[in-house]
């Protein structure tokens, strides 16, 4: 009968086996917002990538294009959601904004009825 060792003594640390960035964050990196672009961002019109201030190419790999060619404008503002619909009401219990066909708040921990009148 053999012991395994210890992770790092012949055996690959990886991901799978809970090691790698995400183990070591908790796996809090893909959960974590996004840092906005930097003042100057340009979209690419032909692939909607978001590229840097100081790049004169579009950096997606299967883009490439000259700036010139695709330059979009600015990238859209951080937190820039659609509005909700008109008709949409507020929940007077947890604050959540619920569209207009919703009879009850949709929040889970919530679900009040829609008040009459609101």
């Amino acid at each position: 009968m053999s012991a395994r060792p210890p992770p790092g003594f012949g055996f690959p640390l990886t991901a799978a086996a809970g090691f790698g960035p995400s183990a070591m964050l908790g796996g809090a990196a893909a959960s974590r917002p996004a840092a906005p672009p930097p003042e100057g961002s340009w979209v690419c019109a032909a692939c909607q990538n978001v590229n840097f201030p100081t790049r004169s190419t579009c950096n997606a790999r299967a883009c490439g294009r000259p700036r010139a060619e695709v330059d979009g404008g600015p990238p859209p503002a951080a937190g820039a959601a659609a509005a909700a619909p008109e008709g949409s009401w507020t929940c007077p219990s947890c604050g959540n904004v619920n569209f207009p066909t919703r009879a009850a708040c949709n929040r889970r921990a919530c679900g009040l009825p829609r008040p009459a009148g609101v």
